[in-house]
């Protein structure tokens, strides 16, 4: 229930007769929460509107040295300017030393924010520290060899450029009209945590859609080539990535790059190739029009009339929503092409956004 149809119902409640002074006190009580929650809304919802960055680079940055360092204490200033601070450990890891977690950067979706406000009601932050355990528990440790996984992504990659998706993509990027020479790939997966779940079969989608995704960054790379006359630079962002993921995307010419700083590498020379990430990455990347990129690889991004509905049917992309900027940054600087289905990709509707002449700065 919206927070504007609680207050009705609590006016209605608050009318009644038959309420005690001690019930009418915390309803009252509720309602202002509830109206200092709208006020929140709208202020945040116009500091939005103003385009002032919500995830800065100098801030990502930042923090990320601070990480780096092992700073006792990690400061991040907020959207709104002021300044929260965050300890390096959490406050059980100092009393128990066998739980090991680390600190590191999340990134908060605007429509979380908006939910953050009217629930909790007080001001969310954007870019926050939160805490990952590196061993969590009940999650297996990959067993595959780096032979076993150069194996699969060798079948898995010849599959996959056997596609219309693929045939698509190629001539799709290769009548694009500006001359890239990077690619950021983001959030992807880990091939070797993906073959835990290989059945054998050729449709298996764990497996198919991860070695996939890394079969289409190498392509773009080979496009690439050939439109400029030199390797692009080729760089994925993924925590999840083993040493032995390493290895094989190094042997494929990708070189893997620890969060935030692949963010950081995005800008008019790009082609951003994402799908399904578990983090914002659009609207991290549409959040300053200065480092847009030359291409945009991603799932649809749809109309908000469309993606209302999504939401209400509980199909959308909840870790990677849309939101105005993101729609705004593709309407106003891109052309844009949806990809043939592909059980590589998970039948994710898939699309190409290239970025227009007159749009680059």
């Amino acid at each position: 229930m919206a927070a504007g149809n609680l207050l009705v119902d609590n006016d209605a409640i608050l009318e009644s007769s038959k309420l005690t002074t001690k019930h009418r006190k915390a309803l009252e009580h509720v309602k202002c929460r509830e109206a200092e929650a709208q006020k929140q809304v709208e202020r945040i919802r116009k500091l939005y509107a103003t385009g002032k960055p919500m995830y800065p680079r100098s801030a990502m940055l930042d923090a990320a040295r601070q990480i780096k360092l092992g700073s006792p204490k990690i400061t991040i200033r907020g959207w709104d300017d002021d300044v929260q601070e965050y300890e390096y450990l959490m406050p059980h890891e100092r009393k128990d030393s066998r739980q090991r977690w680390r600190p590191i950067l999340y990134w908060e979706p605007f429509q979380n924010m908006v939910k953050e406000c009217l629930l909790m009601g007080h001001t969310p932050r954007p870019l926050k520290i939160c805490y990952h355990s590196d061993s969590p528990h009940g999650t297996p440790e990959p067993t595959a060899t780096i032979e076993e996984l150069k194996e699969t992504f060798k079948m898995r990659a010849s599959a996959w450029r056997e596609t219309a998706m693929a045939h698509k993509l190629r001539s799709q990027l290769q009548a694009m009209s500006t001359l890239p020479t990077k690619i950021v790939g983001f959030g992807l997966g880990s091939p070797s945590h993906s073959m835990l779940y290989d059945d054998g079969t050729k449709d298996d989608a764990p497996v198919c859609g991860i070695f996939a995704q890394h079969a289409a960054v190498v392509m773009i790379a080979e496009i690439l080539k050939q439109k400029n006359g030199k390797a692009p630079v080729v760089l994925c962002q993924d925590p999840a990535y083993t040493e032995n993921d390493k290895e094989l995307l190094e042997s494929n010419g990708i070189m893997t790059i620890e969060s935030p700083m692949g963010f950081l590498e995005v800008d008019q020379s790009s082609v951003v190739i994402t799908v399904s990430p578990n983090v914002p990455v659009k609207q991290i990347i549409a959040d300053d029009r200065d480092f847009w990129p030359a291409a945009l690889i991603c799932n649809k991004i749809y109309s908000a009339e469309h993606e209302a509905k999504m939401y209400k049917r509980r199909d959308a992309y909840f870790t990677d929503p849309n939101g105005d900027r993101v729609r705004n940054m593709v309407q106003e600087a891109y052309s844009h092409c949806l990809l043939p289905s592909s059980n590589e990709f998970g039948g994710l509707p898939i699309e190409v956004y290239t970025r227009k002449v007159n749009a680059l700065i």
